[in-house]
Formats: structure tokens, C-alpha cells, sequence
């Protein structure tokens, strides 16, 4: 399923119709790519767009209007982007599922990651709701000035091609989040990095958490 919004000079924005309720709008066991100019839903429930499909790709290619989606199952996010880099863009990622997230690999798959250009004050957050509800990072997860925020039911990993980076907005990865049970592992493989820049870095999990590569220049006590 392809679907776009607007072609570079004219401003286009996707959005929900299904005002009343939260069903799937669209329904796809392949790959749903969403292209916009302005926004691909916004951040007023129930304004975000409703999905279950398997695989993501979402780019925004303006600087005002937010990626907002929320996934029935588990997904594999193959780009989600905040593309405009003349300005300071101010718009938001922000993925929720009901299962489990896979920010997935690039070559020979063909992850291109989660990111904001430029220098965008906009902030990324991924939610995998429920117990048992992991979040795999296989890419880069790079955001700019504002928060990178992620959020699982139970573990959190990043393999050896993952990384989250910001050059100046804080870094918080919670395991075991809103969950009913206490278990839950945070883990970084040898080779991933998380880089906060001037912002600070939060890990919290339940039970293990086993990192490397953690980088923050911040000056707050703790960084």
C-alpha cells in the first residue's frame, strides 16, 4: 500500500477519518509506505493513523506536521523520517504497537532507520505495549535536539548495527514499561552505541541491564 500526500511544492498531509473510533485504516501484511509534506497524522487522539501492517515506512518531508502511528501488532519499521534539513523542523515520530517493534537492518535488508535532518527540535518515541512486548534496535535510531524516547512491555536490545544517537536531546530507554510482570532485560550488543551529545542518557529495566558504548557530554549531574 502506497499512499502520498502533497509533491514538494504543494503541501499535503495524511489523516484519519475515523474520528469515532480506532479501527485499522489501513490493513496490509506487505509494507504500508506513507509519504507526506505536512504530517502523517497528528498527536490529538484519535487524530493519529490507526495500522496493522507489517512493515513501515513513513517520511515527512516538510517542516511542521508529525509522523503519529499506531499499530494493532508487532512491526517492523523499515524508515520513518523527518526529512526536511533547510530548517529547524519541529515535528514529532511517535510509534506505538501492540506487539513487538523491529527498527529493521539495513543491507542486505532495507532498513534506512528512524531519523530527524537537520537540526529538528522534533522528538522520537517508540512504544511496544504489553507484557512480552520487545523493542529491537537493528538500525539507527538519530534524532537532533529533542528526546529520544523508548518504551517496552518487556526487553529492549540493540544488535550490532544498532545505535541511538541525539546531538542535544535526552536519551531514555525503559524495559518492563506499564507492564504487569516484573521481568525484563535492557542489552546492547559489544558494537552499539547510544550518543546523546550535550543531553543526558536513562536506562531503567526491571532485571538485567547489560550496555557499552554510552556517550553524553551533559553537565548534569547525572548526565
Amino acid at each position: 500500500i502506497t499512499v502520498t500526500a502533497g509533491n514538494g511544492t504543494t503541501a499535503g498531509a495524511i489523516s484519519d477519518n475515523l474520528t469515532t473510533s480506532e479501527d485499522a485504516n489501513i490493513l496490509t501484511s506487505g509494507v504500508a509506505t506513507l509519504s507526506a509534506q505536512t504530517g502523517i497524522g497528528g498527536t490529538t487522539a484519535p487524530d493519529d493513523i490507526d495500522t496493522n501492517v507489517g512493515t513501515l515506512v513513513a517520511t515527512n518531508a516538510q517542516v511542521t506536521g508529525d509522523i503519529v502511528i499506531d499499530e494493532v501488532n508487532a512491526l517492523t519499521i523499515r524508515q520513518a523520517a523527518q526529512t526536511f534539513s533547510a530548517l529547524a523542523s519541529v515535528g514529532v515520530i511517535a510509534i506505538t504497537a501492540g506487539g513487538d517493534i523491529t527498527v529493521e537492518a539495513g543491507t542486505p535488508s532495507l532498513g534506512q532507520g528512524v531519523s530527524i535532518a537537520g537540526t529538528g527540535s522534533g522528538t522520537i518515541t517508540l512504544t511496544a505495549t504489553g507484557n512480552g512486548s520487545d523493542i529491537s534496535i537493528e538500525n539507527t535510531v538519530a534524532g537532533k535536539l529533542g528526546a529520544v524516547t523508548l518504551q517496552a512491555g518487556d526487553n529492549v536490545s540493540l544488535t550490532a548495527t544498532g545505535s541511538i544517537s541525539t546531538t542535544g536531546g535526552n536519551v531514555t530507554v525503559t524495559g518492563n514499561f506499564d507492564s504487569g510482570d516484573s521481568t525484563g532485560a535492557i542489552t546492547m550488543n559489544a558494537a552499539s552505541t547510544i550518543n546523546s551529545g550535550s543531553g543526558t542518557i536513562t536506562l531503567t529495566e526491571q532485571e538485567n541491564v547489560t550496555l557499552t558504548g554510552l556517550t553524553s557530554t551533559s553537565s548534569a549531574n547525572p548526565a
